[in-house]
């Protein structure tokens, strides 16, 4: 099997003070320590400036030659300004001589060096990270440091056998505006990326959701939804902290829009974002593919240590969500015990050999495709008929023709299913999720198929619903 490669954020800090706790809306923020200080950008810092190394500007080694890397960087820049609901601005870059920045000097750098005063900062697989210099005790980020990784391969024009510089900078910006890693695999902020994948340059409906409920445009906040509500058991609200970390989400089964939520330890939640339209909506534990050691935030003693896994998955089919600016709420009550049901891994076949890929992440589809889909994760291979598999959203379908098959390793162990699909030839870009069902379990890999584009689209793809508008 061939995994996705990783990448990660990491947090320097010389205070620790704790704060208070509030509501998680939705997407992820990141969230320091036990009390969990929700990390943002102040005010005063905007337009946000980055100085970048002029080797990095003007292209380092390990990128493909005539890629324009000051040019990724603006476009990364210019996706999270281009959310009309928010107010991210950043100012024109700065080339600077400097190929590392020290903690505190009071300078968000971009760099591609390769010096080890970068390197040692790379873990195995890493294709960049963001140091934050922040204060524990507000959360207000004082500075923003991003760090390519010069041992691996960029360009980005989809040179074959590298990573696209400008899906990596767009991630990252998100990490220097506050952004943990995100439940739904489609998502810019999901925390890996493949080779020649480029979908993360486009700002899914849930990262905009970050840069509105966190950095609001005042003159569009009334024009965005939210659904809030409260995840219980037995009608009882999980206490102690049950709750937190549960993951709440809607999806729009007609725009295949999906906005994502984690639950706070009263089992609240707000999802911001949706609007009038078809939904599906379902509770499930973070138990993978995203579970805490993938949140940025997650480590020792941490906001989400509590994070309970322990309850069945639970779906509300078909709910219409009304109206022109909705402010809805929906409830959940969800069914104790331990899932054995789980996916954690998504893929397909090669279109030129017929090899299974199985990733990290979603699997990237295309309009007109015939395809086999990979499903793996604890028990999927129990699922024994394609009466127990759905595709969430509009554009594909299951091939009834062609039987399920079983994944096994080279050593004969069951690792998952594989089951045929057609994607249509007008399917539109964006999410699908899977749904399998075992007995009265149910198990879903949120954002786990991307219908992508063979080619790099002029402009976003991804992002045409925020407001609360039918257009």
């Amino acid at each position: 099997m061939k995994f996705k490669v990783g990448r990660t954020g990491i947090f320097l800090l010389t205070l620790l003070l704790l704060g208070l706790a509030g509501l998680l809306p939705g997407y992820v923020p990141i969230r320091y320590g036990a009390a969990g200080v929700r990390l943002t950008v102040p005010a005063s810092r905007f337009p946000l400036l980055f100085q970048v190394n002029d080797k990095t500007a003007q292209g380092t080694a390990n990128v493909s030659s005539g890629s324009d890397v000051l040019g990724a960087i603006r476009a990364s820049m210019s996706a999270w300004e281009s959310i009309q609901t928010a107010a991210v601005r950043f100012a024109d870059l700065q080339i600077t001589s400097l190929e590392s920045s020290s903690s505190s000097d009071g300078m968000s750098l971009i760099t591609m060096a390769d010096i080890p005063a970068n390197t040692q900062l790379m873990g195995p697989g890493t294709l960049g990270l963001t140091r934050l210099i922040f204060d524990p005790g507000t959360g207000v980020i004082h500075e923003s440091d991003m760090i390519l990784n010069p041992g691996v391969s960029f360009s980005i024009n989809l040179s074959p056998d590298t990573y696209d510089v400008q899906a990596v900078v767009t991630h990252e910006l998100g990490h220097a505006l506050g952004c943990d890693h995100a439940v739904a695999q489609n998502d810019t902020m999901f925390y890996t990326a493949d080779k020649g994948e480029f979908f993360p340059r486009f700002l899914s409906v849930d990262d905009a959701a970050f840069a509105t409920f966190t950095y609001p445009n005042p003159a569009r906040s009334a024009m965005v939804g939210s659904i809030t509500g409260r995840v219980t058991m037995s009608g009882l609200v999980l206490g102690g902290g049950g709750a937190l970390g549960t993951s709440v989400t809607a999806m729009d089964l007609d725009r295949n829009l999906i906005y994502t939520a984690l639950a706070d330890s009263d089992g609240r939640y707000a999802l911001t974002g949706p609007i009038p339209g078809r939904y599906a909506f379902y509770v499930e534990p973070l138990n993978g593919p995203v579970g805490l050691a993938q949140l940025l935030g997650g480590g020792g003693d941490s906001y989400y240590k509590n994070t309970n896994t322990s309850f069945l998955t639970t779906f509300l089919t078909d709910q219409n969500l009304p109206g022109l600016v909705p402010r809805s709420e929906i409830n959940f009550s969800v069914p104790s015990g331990a899932p054995t049901l789980n996916i954690d891994k998504m893929g397909r076949n090669d279109p030129a050999t017929g090899a299974l890929y199985v990733g990290g992440g979603a699997a990237v589809v295309h309009p007109g495709e015939s395809l086999t889909l990979i499903v793996g994760g604890a028990d999927t291979w129990k699922v024994a008929s394609l009466d127990d598999v759905s595709i969430l959203g509009t554009g594909i379908s299951i091939d009834p023709s062609r039987p399920l098959g079983m994944i096994k390793t080279a050593s004969g162990t069951n690792v998952g299913i594989g089951f045929n699909v057609n994607v249509a030839p007008d399917a539109k870009p964006g999410p699908r999720t899977v749904r399998l069902r075992l007995g009265d379990q149910v198990a879903a890999s949120t954002g786990g198929i991307v219908v992508g584009m063979r080619t790099i689209p002029q402009r976003s793809l991804y992002l045409p619903y925020l407001f609360s508008s039918s257009e």
